[in-house]
């Protein structure tokens, strides 16, 4: 009668954990509002303990704990987007431009910045005087005159 009381009791807890453990494969794409697929996008859990990117035609596979994790979206130049799964495995994710985001942006040596936080002098070159140089190339140009 123990044993029995036992083997019931064993597997009652083997049950039990095993459901606490269970790992939950989530799939699916992330689009733009023109539905074209986002390439890159950080898919992460709210806990940040699991997280992915999506691949070239916006899919991303994630295993998480169980289907009422929030999932978090985020991408340069796009609102960060949470979605609670609700018992879902599949979705579409629709990530909406974010056009404060979108400033004018300067490309320096070491990565970019605002316009507004540069401090060096910014100038354009356009191509009239390009063509109207001397010289075939931009290393040619500077000539220092009578160095001694």
């Amino acid at each position: 009668m123990k044993n029995k009381y036992f083997c019931w009791l064993f597997l009652l807890f083997a049950l039990i954990s095993a459901g606490a453990n269970a790992q939950v494969k989530v799939e699916g794409s992330v689009f733009d509002e023109m539905d074209n697929p986002l390439i890159g996008v950080s898919v992460f859990t709210e806990n940040r303990k699991a997280g992915t990117v999506t691949d070239v035609d916006g899919h991303f596979s994630i295993t998480v704990p169980n289907t009422r994790e929030i999932l978090t979206f985020s991408y340069v130049g796009y609102t960060t987007q949470k979605v609670t799964l609700k018992g879902r495995k599949l979705l579409k994710v629709v990530l909406k431009e974010d056009s404060e985001l979108l400033d004018e942006v300067v490309v320096v040596g070491y990565g970019t910045q605002k316009k507004g936080s540069v401090t060096g002098a910014i100038s354009q070159v356009g191509n009239k005087e390009l063509k109207m140089a001397p010289s075939g190339s931009l290393s040619n140009m500077y000539k220092p005159q009578n160095v001694l």
